[in-house]
């Protein structure tokens, strides 16, 4: 159970620690439908999740046999494809939106930069590490001080803009 009133599920036995779908309090796996249920998710034959939907949106992913993530089929219209390096590095992601296409580069590991469809720098993000660690990153002329945990997931954000500790 989570602190905003639900529960997450894991109805495949054969597949335990693989949440099949985050419900309202009091559901159960046989008692689990589309109404009381905000996010349902399938996983392909390697543990990857290949369909998730949420709040009725649903979306497609594939891999390629290293399990990196190559497309992802949203709704109307939208997809997503990325490429990666010899190494497993992500170095592309094309997106394409109902506002258009944007292509995102990932130079060096330890940046983004996204074009529009013309080939335009629309936006770059910087990321700094210390001893492996992610402890910064800077985006349009503003840089943030993160503070992540052991697994590197980011648990706050801090900058010198007031008001901005997240």
């Amino acid at each position: 159970m989570d602190p905003y009133g639900y529960v997450d599920l894991s109805c495949d036995s054969t597949h335990p620690h693989q949440v099949s779908a985050l419900s309202t309090l009091g559901t159960t796996c046989a008692t689990r439908t589309t109404g009381n249920t905000v996010y349902s998710s399938s996983y392909d034959a390697w543990g990857n999740v290949s369909s998730r939907t949420y709040s009725g949106v649903s979306a497609t992913l594939s891999y390629d046999a290293l399990d990196h993530l190559v497309h992802w089929d949203g709704h109307a219209g939208t997809s997503e494809d990325y490429l990666y390096d010899a190494s497993g590095e992500r170095v592309l992601r094309r997106a394409v939106k109902s506002t258009g296409k944007e292509i995102f580069t990932y130079p060096f590991g330890l940046m983004d930069i996204r074009y529009s469809s013309s080939g335009v720098q629309v936006l770059e993000n910087d990321y700094y590490t210390l001893a492996g660690r992610l402890i910064g990153e800077w985006e349009s002329g503003v840089t943030v001080f993160l503070l992540t945990d052991e697994l590197g997931s980011v648990l706050t954000s801090i900058s010198a803009v007031a008001g901005s500790a997240a």
